[in-house]
């Protein structure tokens, strides 16, 4: 109901977020397992670590994602199907913004 009266429900901004760990710890579990030097399984095992038990996403975005083109096309290609499928993320920049969950009023101030 909160959906309706305010265009925002954030019931599923957490879904969503773990939906994207999830992804990419399977594309960097799948870099882990393909690769064949040390240093890079050294860095997909650190990566994996960080996001299974932390939920940070960004070292496997920028240390393996960007530098590995292959990896950065396939989890755009994932991106592209799940926004196709409805999965979308809200953002804007309220008044509250890193200090409490923005209310109605300042979603309409923006």
């Amino acid at each position: 109901m909160a959906f309706l009266e305010t265009g925002v429900d954030y019931s599923v901004l957490p879904m969503l977020a773990v939906i994207c760990n999830f992804t990419a710890m399977g594309a960097t579990t799948a870099y882990l397992l393909k690769t064949k030097k040390a240093e890079k399984k050294q860095l997909a095992a650190t990566c994996l670590l960080s996001n299974a038990l932390g939920g940070v996403s960004e070292p496997s975005i920028y240390g393996i994602f960007i530098v590995n083109r292959i990896c950065l096309a396939t989890t755009a290609i994932g991106g592209a199907i799940a926004a196709m499928n409805g999965a979308s993320f809200l953002c804007y920049v309220t008044p509250a913004e890193h200090l409490a969950l923005p209310n109605l009023e300042d979603v309409k101030t923006g």
